[in-house]
């Protein structure tokens, strides 16, 4: 005899919601069995199908990769959606590492500023102020201040 659980063990044995298993039968991804009464009983290939569900959520797959996935469950599947998942985080590598380089570069103009002014301006006093919005103002001074 196969055993069942009703939707709050599996909820708390899963750590996931009473409403978000509700959702996940809605969208068609869980199709836990129901007595005549209306209580959603949950067999054991249902709780595969949630611990699949979970490992993929944590992988970032959408809910729609995931029911796909659990409707057509084979090798090739399998194979085509983890090789999905390694080229779209290849594609976020190569964004992140574009990310960096350019606040890199950015950091390295910031703190070579001083510098940069230097060969320009005769620097007449530094000031260290903490981070405020500036105004930028065209008028004629007699002295100029640069603040770093």
């Amino acid at each position: 005899m196969e055993k069942y659980y009703k939707i709050n063990e599996v909820s708390k044995l899963y750590d996931i919601g009473i409403d978000a298993l509700r959702y996940y039968e809605k969208i068609g991804i869980l199709s836990p069995q129901r007595a005549k009464n209306g209580y959603r009983y949950y067999s054991l290939t249902e709780l595969q199908k949630i611990q699949i569900l979970k490992e993929l959520k944590s992988l970032s797959f959408s809910l729609e990769d995931i029911k796909e996935y659990l409707n057509k469950k084979n090798l090739a599947t399998t194979t085509s959606l983890l090789q999905k998942e390694v080229d779209i985080i290849t594609d976020k590598v190569i964004q992140l590492n574009e990310m960096k380089k350019n606040i890199t570069n950015l950091l390295n103009t910031v703190q070579n500023s001083e510098n940069i002014f230097a060969e320009e301006y005769e620097i007449v006093h530094k000031i260290d102020l903490p981070f405020r919005k500036c105004l930028s103002v065209q008028e004629n001074v007699q002295e100029k201040i640069i603040l770093l």
